[in-house]
């Protein structure tokens, strides 16, 4: 086992480095872009990656703009927020807005209602 340690990772392309095996097979890549914002009130990001902006749509309803586009709106996006009950917790793409290459829409429900939680963490994960 060798372990690399360097200060600097650069692609050779714009593309983000991908991690290949020894027959160049990607086996994973970095994240492409994460927010931890706040849901409630006057909404606000408290820390990010590659979001230049978030913007309120409605309850429990977020637009989360990306500073650099992804390549296609294939990418996943998935996320957690602090809101609890008995009952289902979830955050997903919102099926009216959804994904396109700039921005993804997503969603925040508890007990299958929309939420505004306190805590809200996105992450995105494509080609870009």
């Amino acid at each position: 086992m060798s372990t690399l340690a360097v200060a600097t990772v650069k692609s050779l392309s714009s593309a983000a480095p991908a991690f290949q095996n020894s027959s160049g097979t990607v086996k994973g890549q970095l994240m492409n872009a994460w927010c931890h914002m706040n849901g409630q009130g006057t909404i606000a990001i408290n820390d990010s990656f590659n979001v230049s902006s978030i913007t309120d749509v409605t309850t429990g309803t977020y637009k989360i703009n990306f500073t650099n586009s992804f390549a296609n709106a294939t990418y996943c996006g998935a996320g957690m927020h602090n809101r609890t009950s008995n009952g289902i917790c979830c955050v997903g793409e919102d099926p009216t807005n959804g994904y396109t290459t700039g921005f993804a829409t997503m969603r925040c429900t508890l007990d299958n209602a929309l939420t505004d939680p306190s805590s809200c963490r996105f992450m995105f994960v494509g080609d870009s």
